[in-house]
């Protein structure tokens, strides 16, 4: 895990601006930096700048520091390569030697003897740069589900790269004026929609590599997209239900396993959930692990304790275990301040309470000397485990033979546990398959707070992957809605305080399997996530794998800030701040006098106050 940054041009980078970049990735690697420059005969890119700070995760020798070469090729990496091993074997059997123990190494041997099809080869996260001298050619790529992030800007004199913004900024030297558009798009509408356009930031010509995709630069320094993967759906005719329980129970535990290689201690985040607490327990059951855990527990919020599931867990595997009381964090003048350095180094606003929430678990393990964390992040969007899943799933099968049975399981089992109105009715998809009111909840209403006249698009769009609504909607999920700001903010939270997160539900393997289950096998009993709950079944506490509520890892904003503290409130309803150009200042204070605990005000208040914040600290 480390930090990378880059450019491709006729320009000349001066040192100031490489070592002051060098600085600034020094959270994402605070153990090395260096920096390369390479010469190119073509007279568009003459130059090449390779930037790298690392984090040491794996081999801590100096061998392994980046830039990393190999003849005519170098590459700098931020990432893992999980099944380095597998690879650097059969690349040994073919007859190539190795002259260190890192995945770096095998990542760049495995596109030298691959050419660009290497990506077939490689499970992981990443995002990398490989300067191919052989070929005059530089690639830049980004993982399967964007789990590392990797921006770019293109201008007259080259084109610029990083893992962070700031850095795209810093070695560009130019100026970029704020994305007005997206900001106000995500408060109005909330975090599911800032991924509608995957290449968006909060900046204009500042911009990021969507997930899955590579760029060859070469020639004319044309930066052309190239999908090297998606989802796809096998064809496989599964005997029983204990057939494909088999397989995902095994995909999932290499998932793991490999995810458990590490020259440095590993944390898991434990939530409460079934997800977080099948990841610890398999590790600690059948990988005979020592299980590190790291919770957040709020007490002054009934809706989002989960105190009962995580102690469960954790003497179930007699972990050792850390706990962060969310009032022990509730301070006014600590939190902004605590928000503004967040938003200084994401460059971007703190989407979610949620997100805030897991800084502080980030802060945790750190302090714990961790380097390493691992999260549930995408089992809901994997394995189908939303209350809406619910019934999209009766939508799909609502001409099978078993359907009145599904929809009794239904009302009895899951509508006494909704509390969204929308999504208590069962037939709410059979009756209009094309609902889709929940997902920018309230946007209607938050719409009225701007200024009249700005206007902000709030058509929904969704990708269409297949006929099926609960697989269509699941992959939209995973792919433009909730898992990529997730892994945005599971990366820079981890990285502010150099921490590497994973993710084992976000395997290539895993995902086609599940994709390729008929959509009634995902489902059964009334149970969402019927398939992960099999699989970890006699590893997971059977209370915590058999419940059926679902929390979330959330919080009221009112159990992190003191709304009659005067200061703080005149800070937030200033009227010379920026926000009040987009935003009727009258109407924002009458939205304090409401009950800010209701959690559609608690969303966008949170979402205003982070917009106000980075609009006003001139990023």
């Amino acid at each position: 895990m480390c930090g990378i940054a880059g450019y491709i041009g006729s320009k000349i980078i001066n040192d100031y601006l490489i070592y002051k970049s060098l600085d600034l990735l020094k959270n994402r690697g605070p153990d090395f930096k260096d920096v390369k420059k390479y010469s190119s005969n073509n007279k568009k890119y003459k130059n090449v700048l390779f930037l790298h700070t690392r984090l040491r995760i794996i081999d801590f020798e100096k061998r392994s520091n980046q830039p990393f070469e190999d003849g005519d090729y170098s590459i700098i990496f931020n990432g893992e390569i999980y099944n380095y091993l597998e690879i650097k074997k059969d690349l040994i059997s073919k007859g190539l030697k190795f002259y260190t123990t890192s995945d770096t190494e095998v990542l760049l041997k495995t596109y030298i003897f691959y050419g660009i099809d290497f990506f077939k080869k490689i499970e992981g996260m990443w995002s990398f740069a490989i300067w191919d001298k052989k070929n005059n050619k530089l690639v830049i790529a980004r993982d399967r589900f964007g789990e590392k992030p990797l921006f770019y800007s293109i201008h007259s004199d080259g084109i610029y790269f990083s893992s962070d913004i700031r850095v795209v900024k810093c070695l560009s030297g130019k100026n970029y004026d704020h994305n007005i558009s997206r900001l106000t798009r995500g408060i109005i509408c909330g975090y599911k929609s800032l991924y509608k356009n995957p290449t968006e930031t909060f900046f204009k010509n500042i911009f990021q590599i969507p997930q899955s995709t590579y760029v060859e630069i070469k020639n004319d320094l044309e930066f052309k997209f190239k999908k090297y993967w998606k989802v796809e759906k096998k064809n496989i005719n599964f005997k029983n239900d204990l057939e494909i329980i088999d397989n995902a129970r095994e995909l999932l535990f290499n998932s793991i396993k490999i995810r458990l290689r590490s020259d440095v201690p590993i944390a898991f985040c434990l939530s409460g959930g079934i997800d977080s607490g099948a990841l610890a327990s398999v590790a600690a059951k059948k990988f005979n692990i020592k299980v590190n855990t790291f919770s957040i527990l709020d007490s002054l919020d009934t809706r989002y304790n989960e105190k009962k599931n995580i102690d469960i867990v954790v003497n179930d595997i007699s972990s050792n275990h850390h706990e962060i009381k969310i009032e022990n964090i509730k301070n006014n003048s600590e939190n902004v301040d605590k928000i503004k350095k967040l938003i200084n180094y994401k460059s971007a606003p703190i989407p979610t309470i949620t997100s805030f929430l897991y800084s502080f678990l980030s802060e945790n393990i750190s302090k714990n000397n961790f380097r390493v964390s691992i999260s549930g992040t995408a089992a809901d969007e994997v394995y189908s485990g939303y209350y809406d899943h619910h019934l999209q799933y009766l939508y799909d099968t609502r001409n099978k033979k078993n359907f009145n049975l599904y929809k009794k399981n239904f009302k009895e089992l899951v509508k006494p546990l909704i509390r969204n109105n929308y999504l208590k009715n069962f037939d709410l998809y059979i009756k209009n398959s094309h609902f889709r009111d929940h997902i920018y909840d309230n946007s209607n209403e938050f719409m009225n707070f701007l200024k009249k006249d700005i206007k902000v698009d709030l058509i929904f769009s969704e990708k269409k992957f297949t006929s099926l609504l609960l697989k269509n909607r699941s992959l939209n999920e995973l792919f433009y809605e909730t898992t990529p700001v997730i892994l945005n903010e599971d990366d820079t939270n981890s990285m502010y305080y150099s921490v590497e997160n994973r993710s084992p539900f976000l395997d290539s393997n895993l995902v086609n399997l599940l994709y390729s289950v008929p959509t009634e096998k995902l489902i059964q009993n009334g149970y969402a996530k019927f398939i992960l709950r099999e699989s970890v079944k006699n590893y997971l506490h059977e209370i915590v794998r058999t419940d059926r509520v679902k929390k979330g890892f959330n919080t009221s904003i009112s159990s992190i800030f003191d709304f009659s503290d005067k200061k703080f409130i005149d800070e937030i309803l200033n009227e010379k701040s920026q926000i009040f150009n987009i935003f009727d200042i009258k109407k924002i204070k009458k939205i304090f006098s409401k009950d800010i605990s209701l959690n559609h005000y608690s969303k966008f208040i949170f979402s205003f106050i982070n917009g106000k914040f980075f609009l006003d600290m001139k990023i």
